[in-house]
Protein backbone atom coordinates (compact mmCIF):
# COMPACT_ATOMS: atom_id res chain seq x y z
CA UNK A 1 0.00 0.00 0.00
CA UNK A 2 3.26 2.20 0.75
CA UNK A 3 3.53 2.33 -3.08
CA UNK A 4 -0.03 3.26 -3.92
CA UNK A 5 0.22 6.25 -1.46
CA UNK A 6 3.37 7.14 -2.95
CA UNK A 7 2.23 7.18 -6.50
CA UNK A 8 -0.94 9.22 -5.30
CA UNK A 9 1.69 10.93 -3.69
CA UNK A 10 3.53 11.89 -7.14
CA UNK A 11 0.54 12.39 -8.67
CA UNK A 12 -0.63 14.94 -6.80
CA UNK A 13 2.58 16.25 -6.90
CA UNK A 14 2.41 16.46 -10.40
CA UNK A 15 -0.78 17.92 -10.92
CA UNK A 16 0.17 20.92 -8.46
CA UNK A 17 3.32 21.34 -10.29
CA UNK A 18 1.22 21.53 -13.68
CA UNK A 19 -1.53 23.30 -12.42
CA UNK A 20 1.64 25.85 -11.11
CA UNK A 21 3.27 26.07 -14.76
CA UNK A 22 -0.33 26.53 -16.51
CA UNK A 23 -1.04 29.38 -13.88
CA UNK A 24 1.79 30.58 -14.88
CA UNK A 25 2.01 30.75 -18.34
CA UNK A 26 -1.78 32.19 -18.34
CA UNK A 27 -0.29 34.82 -15.95
CA UNK A 28 2.74 35.44 -18.59
CA UNK A 29 0.18 35.16 -21.68
CA UNK A 30 -1.91 37.99 -19.55
CA UNK A 31 0.62 40.29 -18.93
CA UNK A 32 1.52 39.90 -22.23
CA UNK A 33 -1.50 41.03 -23.87
CA UNK A 34 -1.88 43.87 -21.55
CA UNK A 35 1.38 44.96 -22.43
CA UNK A 36 0.23 44.65 -26.76
CA UNK A 37 -3.14 46.26 -25.72
CA UNK A 38 -0.98 48.59 -23.91
CA UNK A 39 1.20 49.61 -26.86
CA UNK A 40 -1.46 49.07 -30.06
CA UNK A 41 -3.57 52.02 -27.67
CA UNK A 42 -0.78 53.99 -26.76
CA UNK A 43 -0.08 53.77 -30.72
CA UNK A 44 -3.74 54.58 -31.81
CA UNK A 45 -3.44 57.64 -30.05
CA UNK A 46 -0.16 59.05 -31.03
CA UNK A 47 -2.20 58.82 -34.59
CA UNK A 48 -5.24 59.65 -33.71
CA UNK A 49 -3.48 63.28 -32.12
CA UNK A 50 -1.25 63.58 -35.16
CA UNK A 51 -3.83 63.33 -37.33
CA UNK A 52 -6.12 65.81 -34.98
CA UNK A 53 -2.83 68.33 -35.13
CA UNK A 54 -3.11 68.68 -39.24
CA UNK A 55 -7.26 69.18 -38.19
CA UNK A 56 -6.62 71.63 -35.81
CA UNK A 57 -4.10 73.78 -38.30
CA UNK A 58 -6.35 73.32 -40.94
CA UNK A 59 -9.26 74.45 -39.44
CA UNK A 60 -6.50 77.58 -37.70
CA UNK A 61 -5.86 78.20 -41.37
CA UNK A 62 -9.46 78.74 -42.64
CA UNK A 63 -10.60 80.69 -39.48
CA UNK A 64 -7.56 83.13 -40.84
CA UNK A 65 -8.81 83.16 -44.22
CA UNK A 66 -12.45 83.75 -42.85
CA UNK A 67 -10.71 86.78 -40.96
CA UNK A 68 -8.63 88.09 -44.16
CA UNK A 69 -11.90 88.30 -46.16
CA UNK A 70 -13.78 89.90 -43.28
CA UNK A 71 -10.93 92.59 -43.01
CA UNK A 72 -11.14 93.16 -46.86
CA UNK A 73 -14.61 93.62 -46.51
CA UNK A 74 -14.18 96.01 -43.85
CA UNK A 75 -11.85 98.17 -45.12
CA UNK A 76 -13.59 98.51 -48.50
CA UNK A 77 -16.67 99.96 -46.66
CA UNK A 78 -17.08 103.74 -46.33
CA UNK A 79 -15.89 104.68 -42.97
CA UNK A 80 -19.04 106.66 -41.82
CA UNK A 81 -20.86 103.47 -42.16
CA UNK A 82 -22.25 102.15 -39.13
CA UNK A 83 -21.19 98.88 -39.21
CA UNK A 84 -17.48 99.56 -40.45
CA UNK A 85 -16.12 99.01 -36.96
CA UNK A 86 -18.18 95.98 -35.96
CA UNK A 87 -16.87 93.82 -39.01
CA UNK A 88 -13.30 94.96 -38.27
CA UNK A 89 -13.86 93.93 -34.59
CA UNK A 90 -15.12 90.19 -36.14
CA UNK A 91 -12.22 90.13 -38.27
CA UNK A 92 -9.84 91.13 -35.31
CA UNK A 93 -11.69 88.56 -33.09
CA UNK A 94 -11.45 85.65 -35.72
CA UNK A 95 -7.84 86.25 -36.04
CA UNK A 96 -7.95 86.16 -32.61
CA UNK A 97 -9.47 82.66 -32.63
CA UNK A 98 -7.30 81.31 -34.95
CA UNK A 99 -4.13 82.16 -32.94
CA UNK A 100 -5.59 80.11 -29.92
CA UNK A 101 -6.25 77.32 -32.04
CA UNK A 102 -2.78 77.05 -33.48
CA UNK A 103 -1.33 77.30 -29.95
CA UNK A 104 -4.21 75.34 -27.91
CA UNK A 105 -3.39 71.52 -27.14
CA UNK A 106 -6.25 69.36 -27.81
CA UNK A 107 -7.79 68.97 -24.74
CA UNK A 108 -8.25 72.64 -23.80
CA UNK A 109 -9.51 73.38 -27.19
CA UNK A 110 -12.07 70.22 -26.38
CA UNK A 111 -13.12 71.34 -22.67
CA UNK A 112 -13.63 75.05 -23.76
CA UNK A 113 -15.81 74.26 -27.08
CA UNK A 114 -17.91 72.09 -24.68
CA UNK A 115 -18.23 74.49 -22.17
CA UNK A 116 -19.66 77.15 -24.32
CA UNK A 117 -21.95 74.98 -26.16
CA UNK A 118 -23.51 74.33 -22.81
CA UNK A 119 -23.63 77.98 -22.30
CA UNK A 120 -24.45 78.72 -25.84
CA UNK A 121 -26.41 76.56 -27.96
CA UNK A 122 -27.44 78.71 -30.16
CA UNK A 123 -24.41 80.39 -30.62
CA UNK A 124 -22.26 76.57 -31.10
CA UNK A 125 -25.09 75.69 -33.33
CA UNK A 126 -24.66 79.15 -35.21
CA UNK A 127 -21.08 78.76 -35.33
CA UNK A 128 -20.71 75.15 -36.13
CA UNK A 129 -23.00 75.95 -39.43
CA UNK A 130 -20.90 78.84 -40.59
CA UNK A 131 -18.07 76.16 -39.94
CA UNK A 132 -19.21 74.01 -42.14
CA UNK A 133 -19.90 76.09 -44.50
CA UNK A 134 -16.31 77.32 -44.49
CA UNK A 135 -15.27 73.46 -44.56
CA UNK A 136 -17.52 73.06 -47.80
CA UNK A 137 -15.32 75.33 -49.47
CA UNK A 138 -12.16 74.90 -48.54
CA UNK A 139 -12.91 71.13 -49.70
CA UNK A 140 -14.85 72.65 -52.81
CA UNK A 141 -11.61 74.97 -53.43
CA UNK A 142 -9.02 71.89 -53.02
CA UNK A 143 -10.27 69.21 -54.83
CA UNK A 144 -9.60 68.86 -58.40
CA UNK A 145 -11.81 69.84 -60.96
CA UNK A 146 -13.51 66.75 -62.50
CA UNK A 147 -11.40 65.47 -66.25
CA UNK A 148 -13.75 66.50 -69.30
CA UNK A 149 -14.42 62.84 -71.14
CA UNK A 150 -13.38 63.73 -74.88
CA UNK A 151 -15.76 60.37 -76.47
CA UNK A 152 -19.09 62.04 -74.68
CA UNK A 153 -21.22 64.32 -77.67
CA UNK A 154 -23.47 66.66 -76.32
CA UNK A 155 -26.48 66.07 -76.79
CA UNK A 156 -28.05 67.95 -80.25
CA UNK A 157 -32.09 68.97 -80.30
CA UNK A 158 -33.09 69.05 -83.96
CA UNK A 159 -34.15 73.00 -85.06
CA UNK A 160 -36.53 73.22 -87.81
CA UNK A 161 -35.38 74.67 -90.90
CA UNK A 162 -35.76 78.37 -90.96
CA UNK A 163 -38.01 77.69 -94.45
CA UNK A 164 -40.65 75.99 -92.39
CA UNK A 165 -41.29 78.39 -89.84
CA UNK A 166 -43.41 80.60 -91.68
CA UNK A 167 -45.23 78.56 -94.23
CA UNK A 168 -48.47 76.98 -93.25
CA UNK A 169 -50.09 75.09 -96.06
CA UNK A 170 -52.84 73.75 -93.99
Amino acid sequence: MTEIKKAKQTVKSKALEAKEAAQSRAKSAAEDLKSAASTAADDARAQVEAEASGVKARLADEITAVADGVSRTSERMTEDAPHTETVAAVARQLDRTADAVREADLGTIATRLSSFARRNPAAFLGGAAILGIAAGRFLKASSPEPAMQSDVQPHHIPQPAPAQLGNDSA
